[in-house]
């Protein structure tokens, strides 16, 4: 039987400078994963508008609207 080499290995605590660190590159992450949602979420808006601008313009071919 072979032996894991990470069995063997202390797990070190983190220090308090690498876990501001950690928490620091969790928080960018959050932010970016937000900052793509809503750039996303405004797309479709932007989508659905422009879709329901066509559909009334189908519809009412007269008007401007």
């Amino acid at each position: 039987m072979i032996a894991s080499p990470v069995l063997g290995e202390t797990i070190k605590p983190k220090t308090p400078e690498q876990q501001r660190i950690d928490n620091l590159k969790a928080t960018k992450d959050r932010a970016a994963d937000a900052l793509a949602a809503e750039r996303q979420r405004q797309q479709v808006a932007k989508a659905q508008k422009s879709l329901a601008v066509a559909q009334r313009r189908k519809i009412n071919p007269l008007s401007n609207a």
